[in-house]
């Protein structure tokens, strides 16, 4: 792999040959509930993510807390889906709060079968660092909680939802941080070596401070092609970039999608792309949104009926059933009365 340069943006990618347009059109299946519990006044499902393991069984993580972001709760929880997502194991917390705020989870399966959780966890004002679990054994049992990172270039202000993905030469994953309080942040790109016991930087994914982007999620093409979408809240979009080496060095960034929230997305076996996100109109309900050509460019379709806000959620090719699967949480009414987290299959014909 090349050496990582200071300024890493001003590639010009295109998905041409080989990254040519690929068939398929997606349809989702309706709904299905996620019953969780409500104890302690915790009822908020919020900011989930998923994975797929190679028999095909789902792992799911979410923040089962009070609200949206309450400062001082929010477990991580944990269950999984043998069945494709029609049915799900009861919860296990995996990593109480303990007086602090966890949020945006994510989770990935490596080469290996490890799972790894990881999560951001507000410590004090302006505060935020990335800590992870992992589990030897298909979550039987988690490690205890470790710092992730001290990386970019402010360890107070790294963040990010975004899971690592497995790829050929390690687990990359994608972050955004900020040096202090305020100001705008920039996304960076890190690699493991070792099944994620530790973490290197690997590239600069876009510099510029314009934007402010936001909870970068990346995705690898069949062909080895690494994708990112990049949320910027002051410009309330969603834009692409391309790598072609591995995330070291990356494109500038194309606007793609008139959205505003995290952006989860999965890759097929062919190479279509499909995203989860929030619709910036309509109340930020949730939308799925697809792309043909390598990410170039997008449609976007309401998931379901629900007109609440989407409170993220995370997407996987499911490769034992041909199909994407996606689990997301709502907010219900406005202002809302609940939040609701539901399943959906997205055949592929």
């Amino acid at each position: 792999m090349p050496s990582p340069l200071a300024v890493t943006y001003n590639l010009d990618i295109r998905p041409t040959p080989p990254w040519s347009e690929v068939s398929g059109t997606v349809t989702p299946s309706a709904p299905t509930s996620i019953t969780v519990p409500s104890t302690g006044g915790k009822d908020y499902p919020g900011f989930g993510d998923l994975a797929i393991d190679t028999a095909g069984v789902l792992h799911l993580v979410y923040r089962w807390g009070s609200d949206h972001n309450s400062t001082n709760d929010g477990d991580i929880a944990y269950r999984t889906s043998s069945d494709g997502g029609a049915t799900w194991s009861s919860q296990t917390v995996i990593h109480a709060h303990g007086g602090e705020s966890l949020t945006d989870p994510c989770i990935c399966v490596t080469a290996t079968g490890r799972l790894i959780v990881q999560w951001v966890k507000s410590e004090a004002a302006a505060v935020r660092t990335m800590w992870q679990t992992v589990s030897d054994d298909d979550g039987a049992s988690w490690s205890s909680a470790a710092l992730m990172t001290n990386l970019y270039p402010d360890p107070g202000q790294i963040t990010g939802p975004g899971a690592p993905i497995q790829t050929s030469y390690g687990l990359v994953k994608a972050v955004y941080a900020r040096g202090g309080s305020s100001g705008r942040r920039r996304p960076f790109s890190l690699l493991s070596t070792d099944d994620g016991d530790s973490w290197s930087s690997l590239g600069t994914i876009h510099n510029d401070i314009n934007p402010d982007y936001e909870e970068p999620c990346i995705v690898e093409r069949p062909d080895g092609l690494l994708i990112a979408l990049l949320r910027s809240d002051p410009l309330t979009r969603v834009d692409v970039t391309w790598s072609p080496d591995g995330g070291v060095r990356w494109a500038l960034p194309r606007y793609v999608l008139d959205a505003k929230g995290k952006p989860a997305v999965a890759c097929s076996s062919a190479g279509l792309l499909v995203a989860i996100t929030r619709k910036n109109s309509d109340g930020g309900r949730t939308v799925y949104c697809v792309s043909n050509d390598g990410g170039y460019t997008w449609s976007m379709t309401s998931i379901d009926t629900e007109t609440g806000l989407y409170v993220y959620g995370g997407i996987v090719w499911d490769h034992v059933r041909s199909r994407f699967c996606a689990v997301y949480a709502t907010e219900v009414g406005t202002p809302y009365t609940a939040t609701i987290m539901q399943s959906v299959t997205l055949a592929v014909t």
